[in-house]
Formats: C-alpha cells, sequence, structure tokens
C-alpha cells in the first residue's frame, strides 16, 4: 500500500474509481472530497458529465 492509500479505511476495489473533486460553496470555502464511480459507468449518461470533463 502507498502513503496515498493509507489514508483511507477500505481498499478500493477494482470495478470503482476515486476521484478528488473540490469546489467552492457560496459562503467562498473550499470544500474536498472523494467522488466514486463505477469504473464502466458513461458519464455522458450519469447527468454529470461536463463536470467531469473539466478536470481532465
Amino acid at each position: 500500500m502507498n502513503s496515498t492509500e493509507d489514508k483511507y479505511t477500505f481498499q478500493l476495489s477494482d470495478n470503482v474509481s476515486r476521484q478528488k473533486v473540490t469546489f467552492k460553496n457560496r459562503y467562498g470555502i473550499t470544500l474536498t472530497g472523494d467522488l466514486y464511480t463505477p469504473r464502466n459507468m458513461d458519464s455522458r449518461k450519469a447527468g454529470f458529465g461536463y463536470a467531469m470533463k473539466q478536470k481532465r
């Protein structure tokens, strides 16, 4: 396990991808979290494909 993996409670499944996401809320505070999605998901059909494309 590398140092990044040590921060998580559970091992990530091969069927799931983890992506860091950040955004500013209406008060200007930057929030950070993890977005978990199925690896085989088509982001164009999921409703948030626009946000996913912006990070690439």
